[in-house]
């Protein structure tokens, strides 16, 4: 079937749906990290790739994607820094018996698979594992001192021969953020995909960071909400956990 114009349907319902952000493209990495830390890895140290597939195309809170392509587009991007990445670490697969990953990489690159053994792991497991590996590390050396202005050397040590001071004090870093926007209702999905990837994995890949997002919703009715709106309504909001929904008369 197609319309007036040339396009197809499907070609016409695919670019409506990536224009209002309720089918990816493109999905990067931090953000896939802020969905896995949301619900899907809250309490497990790892998830298989097969299986998040499975999830991103089962439930409707979660990002919808295009392909499989894509996610593992996000994957192969997440590990391929030539540092160690916050977003996760992969494993081609698990020793059940002896607690181990196996082809356990936190960056550095290399290809990625989805199958029912590669696993997305979270960073600081996978740090765990590799420091075992390497018998952990004794302290670290005592840090070089520090030429300063004027001469001064700041440092800690005591061997003599010159002036030390203390360096001077950082300043503190902010430690919360707030904000608050108002979402056009006919755009909510585009609109909230835009604050994900603009704002809230910035913040959510920071070390120790915890992130709440919370949606309130007013609605005003002139002419009632009828029963069945209210029973689809109700029904919806129960399913997806809201915490505090009702109808008033006024």
């Amino acid at each position: 079937m197609r319309l007036s114009g040339g396009e197809g349907l499907a070609g016409r319902a695919s670019k409506k749906l990536v224009n209002e952000e309720l089918l990816l493209p493109v999905f990067g990495p931090a953000r896939l990290r802020m969905e896995l830390d949301r619900t899907l890895w809250r309490d497990r140290d790892h998830i298989g790739t097969k299986e998040l597939w499975s999830y991103l195309c089962s439930y409707l809170y979660l990002p919808r994607l295009r392909d499989r392509d894509v996610l593992l587009r996000a994957v192969q991007e997440g590990t391929s820094t030539l540092v160690e990445s916050d977003s996760f670490a992969y494993a081609e697969g698990y020793d059940e018996e002896k607690g181990r990953y196996a082809g356990l990489r936190l960056g550095g690159g290399g290809s990625v698979v989805m199958d029912g053994s590669s696993l997305l792991v979270k960073p600081e497991v996978a740090r765990r594992q590799e420091e075992e590996k390497t018998g952990g590390g004794g302290m670290p050396p005592d840090p070089e001192p520090v030429p300063g202005p004027g001469g001064i050397t700041y440092g800690t040590g005591t061997d003599g021969g010159g002036l030390e001071a203390e360096p001077p004090a950082a300043q503190a870093l902010p430690k919360r953020y707030y904000a608050s926007v108002n979402l056009d209702p006919d755009r909510v999905g585009r609109d909230a995909g835009r604050i994900a990837d603009e704002v809230l994995t910035h913040l959510a890949t920071l070390p120790g960071s915890r992130v709440r997002v919370s949606i309130e919703i007013e609605a005003e009715m002139p002419e009632g909400t009828p029963e069945h709106i209210q029973r689809t309504v109700s029904e919806n909001a129960r399913v997806l956990k809201f915490q505090a929904q009702g109808f008033e008369p006024e």
